[in-house]
């Protein structure tokens, strides 16, 4: 698994893209983890995108969104196997998730409303490629 991010969340945050991850080969299947662990006192929503780009970062869309509203693990397995006719890639609600396409790298954005307590962090972790 390749770290995307690991951040600490105490008050609240605008979205805000981490750098982003590049020179993946292979993306497909593609698993993604994320983790809130809380530490006292837990706010109203910490919110994780994690994108990818198929024009070398020039610009981004969404392959999943976690929503968290107290601690947790959530995960996804985007398979992309999936046959995709051409169509516009609008964000994706919290909770939803697109079976690609996959570009050559990848970035998380984590967003969060509330205050939460100090030692409180978000982990976005990605893994890609399955047996050959």
């Amino acid at each position: 698994m390749i770290l995307l991010t690991q951040a600490p969340i105490t008050v609240p945050r605008a979205e805000e893209p981490c750098p982003p991850v590049g020179g993946f080969a292979r993306l497909a299947p593609l698993d993604l983890f994320a983790r809130l662990d809380v530490q006292g006192s837990p706010g109203a929503l910490v919110r994780v995108r994690v994108q990818t780009s198929l024009d070398g970062g020039l610009t981004w869309f969404d392959l999943a969104v976690f929503a968290f509203t107290g601690a947790g693990m959530l995960a996804a397995r985007l398979p992309g196997t999936s046959a995709l006719a051409p169509s516009a890639l609008p964000p994706l609600a919290d909770g939803q998730s697109r079976d690609g396409p996959f570009g050559n790298r990848l970035r998380a954005t984590v967003e969060s409303t509330g205050t939460w307590g100090l030692g409180t962090l978000v982990t976005v972790l990605a893994g890609a490629g399955g047996p050959c």
